[in-house]
């Protein structure tokens, strides 16, 4: 039986998983609709300024639409992880969908590595497109620490293979008891 703390421990990183996937929805969001976080966040893109009432409303869109791909992949990981920890307060914590939930944790983090960086580039190609009169600028770049957390879902989506082994094991022993 799971000692009664680390029950209500999981209870409470289940719920906040909620928490996180709210504020990664209103992060990707935020940014194209209030123009002080928008130029905090922003800034300057290839020493171009941006204001955000002076760009229109389909670069906003557009803008959001892009930011919003790898939030909802984030979101959607840190649901299926907030799954993972509540299966374990029920003391599930290896059953079959608490092993889908965290494989599908595992690809959504592999997922958001590889889309971030693009999503980051094609906002700049609209920012860069709808204020600048000299055309768009496209700058697609991997930093170290988009590198590491590729290797880190790399190495998350092995381990739900072997969670996924496991279970297979587990439930071969049981059918032969």
């Amino acid at each position: 039986m799971m000692h009664a703390r680390l029950r209500v421990w999981c209870a409470a990183v289940s719920i906040l998983c909620l928490g996180l996937i709210a504020l990664t929805l209103a992060g990707a969001i935020a940014p194209w609709i209030w123009t002080s976080y928008f130029r905090e966040h922003w800034g300057a893109f290839a020493t171009v300024r941006f204001d955000l009432q002076a760009l229109g409303t389909a670069a906003r869109l557009g803008g959001l639409a892009v930011g919003l791909v790898p939030a909802l992949l984030a979101a959607w990981g840190l649901w299926r992880l907030g799954r993972v920890f509540r299966a374990f307060a029920r003391e599930e914590a290896f059953s079959s969908p608490s092993v889908a939930h965290f494989r599908a944790f595992a690809w959504s983090v592999l997922g958001y590595a590889l889309v971030q960086p693009v999503a980051v580039a094609l906002q700049g190609l609209i920012l860069t497109a709808a204020a600048s009169g000299e055309g768009a600028e496209l700058a697609l770049t991997f930093t170290g620490d988009e590198f590491r957390l590729v290797v880190i879902g790399v190495l998350l989506v092995s381990l739900s293979l072997v969670f996924r082994y496991g279970e297979e094991l587990a439930e071969e022993q049981a059918h032969l008891l």
